[in-house]
């Protein structure tokens, strides 16, 4: 029960954190972008195109239903998910991971 809460608790902060990366001033806990692409795949593209990145994702045979996810540029502000799930959650991880470093980077360019 423990793991499943806190499980929750990591998909509602994360989908809130795609939420306020895309504009919403207030935001639900019942976010679809990790289940739904046609809520992920707008801000997947929208990463790309406003910070000029790349989006790769791999399928590693050595581990059946495992994704390699990455979101970046030559690695350098690479995020990566994997994932045994789907590949829906390990893209979702990866936007969470890459914004998490993005936001990171306007606090220190503001200084």
């Amino acid at each position: 029960l423990y793991r499943t809460i806190m499980e929750n608790e990591y998909i509602i902060e994360g989908n809130k954190l795609i939420a306020e990366f895309e504009g919403w001033k207030e935001s639900n806990n019942f976010l679809p972008y990790n289940i739904s692409w046609g809520w992920l795949m707008p801000v997947v593209e929208k990463i790309i195109k406003k910070h000029m990145t790349d989006y790769y994702n791999e399928y590693d045979m050595s581990y059946p239903e495992s994704y390699f996810v990455t979101i970046g540029s030559d690695g350098k502000y690479c995020s990566q998910g994997t994932s045994k799930n789907s590949l829906i959650e390990a893209t979702w991880i990866a936007v969470v991971e890459f914004i998490k470093w993005y936001n990171n980077e306007q606090i220190n360019n503001n200084r």
